[in-house]
């Protein structure tokens, strides 16, 4: 009983110490060889790829651990106890972050019963999966909402692109529309908005149309007589003003769009 006091207070480990720390060691190799080798797959996608990604930053911590505690535990060294443990926090976290992820994006589409949900996409991944939603009709319209580096590819292959105000510069570039405000719920607003103004654009396009056909012919003829015509002609133009201020009245204080033109870039 002497000695053993005598090793607890020299610090000699005893046998359910060791024990445990084999014990987390052999755990660790069992998380490693289960979930450390996808982590590495994952994470190396992510470097070829060039996609910001916290596998790399994982799959590096759990690696380095890994082999620390490997060097420390063939010199026979207690230090590989903590470097074990270490690898595990390292995988389950990366584990904990990637079903987060996936949690963060299920979890909306079955609220809105939306079945096709994806998630972690690269960007040409991201185009072919725009191009697969247009596919199905000649007639679909399919619209992308983007916020960073990624998504420049996507905004700018869709059939409109939106990006967010605290977007990135090449996202906003790439987009058709650049919200100057951050607020998602305001994008049905925007849909609403933009059948709105081509409505209104094709009504002035055939009242002009219309209108400008019959008073030439009106005018040559000789039944309407030059000031007539003058006054006609600024009634007209008053009818598309007037028109156009219609959409005045769906405007939403809170949201301002930049329009992107072709004349921009």
């Amino acid at each position: 009983a002497d000695q053993y006091v005598l090793g607890r207070v020299l610090g000699e480990p005893d046998a359910l110490a060791v024990f445990s720390q084999y014990y987390v060691m052999l755990a660790a190799t069992l998380v490693m060889a289960v979930l450390g080798i996808p982590i590495l797959r994952d994470a190396l996608r992510s470097l070829t790829s060039l996609r910001a990604s916290v596998d790399p930053l994982i799959a590096v911590g759990a690696f380095s651990a890994y082999a620390a505690s490997v060097v420390a535990f063939v010199r026979g060294g207690e230090t590989y106890f903590d470097t074990a443990t270490m690898i595990l926090i390292f995988v389950t976290l990366g584990r904990f972050l990637e079903a987060r992820g996936r949690a963060s994006a299920e979890r909306p589409g079955a609220a809105l019963g939306i079945a096709d949900v994806r998630w972690s996409l690269l960007p040409h991944e991201k185009v072919a999966a725009l191009q697969a939603a247009s596919a199905g009709s000649a007639s679909r319209r399919v619209a992308m909402v983007g916020d960073g580096i990624n998504d420049a590819a996507a905004l700018a292959a869709a059939d409109v692109g939106i990006a967010t105000c605290c977007g990135a510069d090449v996202a906003r570039e790439a987009a058709d529309v650049a919200m100057v405000g951050g607020d998602l719920t305001q994008i049905p607003w925007l849909l609403r908005f933009s059948r709105r103004v081509r409505r209104t654009v094709a009504t002035n396009l055939m009242w002009s149309f219309a209108y400008n056909t019959a008073g030439i012919g009106l005018a040559l003829t000789g039944w309407l007589p030059p000031v007539l015509a003058a006054m006609a002609m600024v009634l007209s133009s008053l009818f598309v003003i007037g028109n156009t201020r219609r959409l005045s009245r769906h405007a939403v204080g809170a949201v301002t769009l930049r329009i992107a033109t072709h004349e921009e870039t």
